[in-house]
């Protein structure tokens, strides 16, 4: 489904700025936006600010048929899921997520616990309820990287050359779902991302790399626009 048809876009926002700049583009297309705000992922301030004053509730994790029901009863035709949401609250006391039903059941019929199997089987569920998933890009196309240079920086010979050995490198884990992200030190991989996240990794190779490291993040080489970019 095209934003371009939607009059109300559902979005379940997770950690950082990215839920903020998605309720601004949308607001900006003439949307109302419900806003499924995750306990423990979104930012507090996004109940105050100016480009979420729709409708906003938070929720937990787990509350797969108080979100289907928020949405259902707001109008909601696409959804968009934005920010992080750390894998690693699959893992540990499951408590705090508040998992009904409808998450338990999902959670069931995971063939595993890849970032693309969780999140194309909340596609289809969603989809079941009349909800559809799109593309977060479609929303935020002024946030994409052009071609070239983003910064003052300018890379040296060496770290050009890391990048070009680090590259073919994060394609091929981004291809087998294990992350995004290596950090490469006088060709030589330093770290590599997996549940922990792009930071997390960052940190250990810059630790290790002692003064020499490279971090190298690309999409996966089938990346669905409707997951995280």
């Amino acid at each position: 489904m095209s934003v371009a048809t939607l009059s109300t876009l559902g979005l379940i926002a997770g950690q950082g700025r990215f839920p903020f700049e998605v309720a601004r583009a949308a607001r900006a297309r003439g949307l109302k936006v419900v806003i499924a705000a995750l306990h423990g992922c979104a930012d507090a301030a996004i109940a105050e600010s100016a480009e979420c004053t729709d409708d906003l509730e938070w929720l937990y994790l787990g509350e797969l048929e108080r979100l289907i029901t928020l949405f259902q009863n707001a109008g909601v035709q696409g959804v968009v899921v934005a920010g992080k949401v750390p894998k690693t609250n699959l893992y540990g006391d499951p408590t705090p997520l508040r998992l009904d039903d409808r998450a338990l059941k999902m959670l069931a019929q995971l063939e595993n616990r890849e970032d693309d199997s969780i999140m194309l089987t909340l596609a289809r569920l969603l989809e079941s309820e009349g909800l559809q998933l799109c593309s977060q890009v479609e929303l935020v196309p002024d946030l994409l990287a052009d071609e070239g240079q983003l910064g003052q920086v300018v890379p040296t010979a060496e770290q050009a050359r890391d990048i070009a050995f680090g590259w073919p490198i994060a394609k091929a884990i981004g291809g087998l779902d294990i992350g995004q992200t290596v950090v490469v030190g006088n060709s030589a991989v330093l770290a590599v991302e997996a549940i922990e996240g792009t930071d997390e990794t960052i940190r250990r190779g810059g630790r290790l790399g002692m003064g020499c490291a490279t971090v190298v993040k690309v999409a996966k080489p089938d990346q669905d626009l409707r997951f995280d970019v």
